[in-house]
């Protein structure tokens, strides 16, 4: 399902003392089945966006439309919220069953699907999000943080949502579980071709993971393009307070002896291995 932001703007406590305007007449297309990252400074309209994608809120103006729903500030009923699973900053927070087993089950259970049908999805889920199933009987708050946290994304993947809204997916956890949680992410979006909406302030996940990036200013939309142009700019990138990934910032270090320069567009260090390998093997020959 492709989704459109037509003109959109939000309100938050509109005709108040403590009105606050948070979109302003912003436009988004994200094509169905690609990876879009959301970036951006604090305070600068992501939270709100993504809620608004999520049929979590309605528009003040515009309209958003996600598959064949549109929904605009006159819709009572968001026909698409269940077609979308979100997983928000740190969401291994709202666990909260005894089991792993029905704190999977607890979203779907509500869907009005059999027994059998049920206890397929948790199975599938726990499979897709890499936990063996002998943790099922296990309590949720006895794993670590980062099996928490998937067992948290095998909660909305249970759900079998067209659209994945991840909030600042790797937040808190350590490198290992960092690096686990983004090869996650890339396998789900491989095996399922899923939408994935990333809110992250990681470049290194804008750079690995997305196709297409959009940077959040002011409430509003201040670029958008591939991570390729976005990171190609560097002056651009200063003024939207934005990092180089750590594996461009490499690249360029390497690039002040390499000729030819090495193409900064390789964001995965086995992509950059694998160039410098094969420029090793061209010049031995």
């Amino acid at each position: 399902m492709d989704i459109h932001v037509k003109n959109i703007s939000y309100v938050y406590q509109k005709g108040t003392p403590f009105e606050e305007h948070a979109l302003s007449d912003l436009s988004l297309s994200i094509p169905h089945g690609i990876v879009q990252a959301v970036v951006g400074k604090t305070g600068s309209g992501k939270s709100t966006l993504i809620g608004l994608i999520a049929g979590l809120l309605r528009p003040t103006t515009g309209s958003i439309t996600v598959g064949d729903d549109i929904v605009t500030a006159k819709t009572k009923k968001i026909p698409f919220r269940s077609k979308i699973g979100v997983v928000f900053q740190y969401p291994e927070q709202q666990l909260f069953a005894e089991t792993v087993y029905k704190d999977i089950a607890y979203g779907p259970s509500n869907q009005g699907i059999s027994k059998e049908q049920l206890e397929e999805r948790v199975l599938q889920a726990i499979g897709l999000v890499g936990l063996d199933e002998s943790l099922l009987d296990k309590s949720p708050f006895g794993l670590s943080g980062g099996q928490m946290r998937r067992v948290a994304l095998a909660g909305v993947l249970a759900m079998e949502p067209s659209i994945l809204i991840l909030d600042e997916p790797t937040a808190g956890l350590d490198r290992e579980g960092s690096e686990q949680l983004l090869y996650l992410i890339q396998t789900l979006h491989q095996q399922k071709q899923v939408t994935i909406i990333l809110v992250t302030h990681q470049m290194e996940e804008v750079a690995r993971l997305a196709n297409q990036v959009v940077v959040m200013e002011a409430g509003t939309t201040a670029f958008t393009g591939s991570p390729v142009e976005l990171f190609g700019d560097r002056k651009r990138l200063e003024r939207f307070g934005l990092e180089l990934p750590s594996i461009t910032k490499l690249i360029d270090k390497l690039n002040q002896k390499a000729n030819p320069p090495i193409p900064t567009s390789l964001f995965e260090l086995g992509h950059l291995v694998s160039h410098l390998e094969n420029r090793r093997k061209g010049s031995r020959s």
